[in-house]
């Protein structure tokens, strides 16, 4: 009886403690998730960082949930990620209990379609924590050619 209770009481410590990790990840661990889950071509990863009333705004464009990024533009950015070296230059973190903002910049360098890239990337996502995790609830990117 004793190996029971003390099996449950260590299990029980375990979980809590998977459970607190994860709803303590920083949001910039998120970010950077996200990043590499696009990366590796890891849709499902990717989208499940995403929360479902996620917007994006990128290069003046727009989608307004998950599911539209999904079916409209992640394909096309796992295959630019895995055309580019992404270099983070600068962050910033803003967060409290329930919203952080990651504002990033990042140069990426690379070839895309036989041509030499070379981009200023500024970056600003909206996290959002639910009861689990934190959730990437705005994406806003924008970018321009940097002379070499």
């Amino acid at each position: 009886m004793k190996r029971v209770l003390l099996w449950t009481g260590l299990c029980a410590m375990l979980l809590s403690g998977a459970v607190a990790h994860a709803a303590q990840t920083r949001p910039a661990d998120i970010v950077d998730g996200f990043r590499k889950a696009v990366l590796r071509g890891n849709a499902d990863e990717a989208l499940g960082m995403l929360a479902s009333d996620v917007v994006i705004y990128e290069q003046g464009f727009s989608e307004f949930d998950r599911r539209e990024y999904a079916g409209d533009h992640l394909a096309a950015d796992i295959q630019f990620e895995k055309s580019i070296h992404r270099a983070i230059t600068w962050r910033q973190v803003f967060q409290d209990e329930v919203y952080a903002f990651v504002i990033s910049e990042y140069r990426l360098t690379g070839d895309l379609d036989g041509e030499p890239l070379n981009i200023a990337t500024t970056e600003t996502m909206v996290l959002r924590r639910d009861a689990q995790s934190w959730k990437i609830a705005h994406i806003h990117l924008s970018s321009h050619s940097v002379d070499q």
